[in-house]
């Protein structure tokens, strides 16, 4: 094996290891558009450009059935969002994936930086997760939000949406 290739595949065998598996729980109130813990951006496409300095990067096109989707996503300073476009609407996206891990983004309650323990003990499913380390809670629609949590504190989120 050549060493750059075995520095590599060392590299990333230790970024696995190294990141902690997250304590998942059944959170059917969870959705990424709609609740009390959805994604608070702006729904026009266009808007996603003027909230700060970004790079696009086409991450290339789907297509189902006669739609045609462009897959994008949006890197920002502490903030990366994974959307996408329908052709035949660019004015509109559908968000795929959020990640954030700087306070200077409002992205809602779910957002780095708060203190969720005033609503984490009012859901049920979440009596007994204690508020430190990584916890996964996924929705009955298929997406997920992951938190990590330090001291009571939101330091990351990740969201995965269903296209």
């Amino acid at each position: 094996m050549q060493p750059a290739l075995a520095t590599l595949l060392a590299a990333a065998a230790f970024a696995a290891a190294g990141e902690p598996q997250a304590r998942r729980v059944s959170a059917d109130w969870f959705a990424c558009d709609d609740g009390k813990y959805a994604v608070t951006l702006s729904r026009h496409y266009r808007s996603l450009f003027t909230i700060g300095r970004h790079r696009v990067v086409d991450l290339g096109t789907v297509r189902r059935g006669e739609a045609v989707w462009l897959k994008r996503r949006i890197e920002y300073i502490g903030l990366t969002l994974e959307v996408m476009v329908p052709a035949q609407a660019p004015e509109r996206y559908v968000l795929t994936q959020l990640d954030a891990w700087s306070r200077r983004w409002n992205i809602g309650r779910l957002s780095v930086g708060q203190k969720p323990w005033w609503w984490w003990f009012s859901e049920k499913s979440l009596k007994g997760v204690p508020l430190q380390g990584a916890v996964a809670l996924e929705g009955a629609a298929g997406e997920s939000v992951t938190l990590w949590l330090n001291d009571g504190r939101i330091d990351r989120v990740s969201f995965h949406c269903r296209a």
